[in-house]
């Protein structure tokens, strides 16, 4: 979770209220916290192999630039909404959002995983033009020699994939073509929330009725969808009920903490769950 993104929902001491479950027992925890003491896995795009100063390279070269060009961009939308974006603003705002699909530990596991297996497969698999150059090194395959030669691009590949993957074209075009907009739900009687799995995506991003929903702020919500009747459905929906299915939504899919203002019953009701369903569509 972006630091400037969770600073959002900071009360005037610079706080935020994180909600979780103590382990063993499953009790729901609250406690203020400082945006940069939660919202993160230590770590989790660490570079291995490599010299001391670019072990958090990704981190903050990639997800730091991205979120270094999407902060100023939140902070317009949510006081001039989503048609105030220039076309430059929201091609940033788009890899931002295809940032957020991607920077969360389950799915950087995968993709971490998946790279592994295919390296695995294919640099075992018997290569006669190593056989010919390798003369009499040691190693029986491709793999066994990157092992022992160039373990930085074994262990670091599945990163490097992650990198590329943020800015890859074709999600990032998808995205443009969506309808966007911005509900303000400021006066609504409750407070949207935030969670560390933030963006939801209902449907496939290639298919028709696709939904994008992301809390920009505790009074506004950023919407993209490339079916018209879900954007004019969103644009009549009262603001309690925009507020109250995005919560659930936020709390649902959750998989640790949760962040915002809101009653104890509520959030209690709904952290527990394991799988999400669609409340806008």
């Amino acid at each position: 979770m972006p630091q400037f993104h969770l600073r959002r929902w900071a009360d005037t001491a610079g706080y935020v209220t994180q909600w979780g479950r103590i382990k063993h027992n499953g009790k729901l925890t609250r406690k203020g916290v400082a945006p940069a003491a939660t919202g993160y896995v230590p770590g989790l795009y660490a570079l291995e192999h490599v010299p001391a100063d670019m072990v958090h390279l990704v981190e903050e070269r990639v997800f730091g630039f991205v979120d270094d060009k999407a902060a100023p961009i939140l902070e317009k939308m949510v006081v001039r909404g989503a048609k105030s974006l220039s076309i430059e603003e929201r091609y940033w705002w788009a890899i931002y959002l295809n940032a957020a699909l991607l920077r969360v530990p389950h799915v950087v596991a995968s993709i971490s995983k998946r790279i592994e297996e295919m390296q695995q497969k294919i640099l075992s698999e018997p290569d006669a033009d190593f056989d010919a150059a390798k003369g009499s090194a040691p190693e029986r395959n491709l793999l066994e020699w990157a092992q022992n030669h160039a373990p930085s691009a074994l262990a670091n590949s599945g990163m490097e994939t992650l990198s590329k993957m943020i800015g890859e074209s074709r999600p990032i075009e998808r995205l443009l073509s969506f309808w966007w907009t911005v509900r303000d739900v400021s006066n609504s009687s409750r407070p949207l929330m935030l969670g560390d799995d933030p963006l939801e995506r209902i449907g496939d991003l290639y298919r028709p009725k696709c939904l994008i929903n992301l809390p920009i702020s505790p009074g506004h919500a950023f919407f993209a969808t490339n079916a018209r009747s879900i954007a004019e459905n969103i644009a009549k929906m009262p603001d309690r009920r925009v507020v109250d299915a995005t919560n659930i939504s936020t709390i649902s899919t959750a998989k640790k903490f949760v962040y915002g203002d809101a009653e104890p019953s509520f959030v209690d009701r709904y952290l527990t769950r394991t799988e999400s369903s669609s409340h806008l569509v």
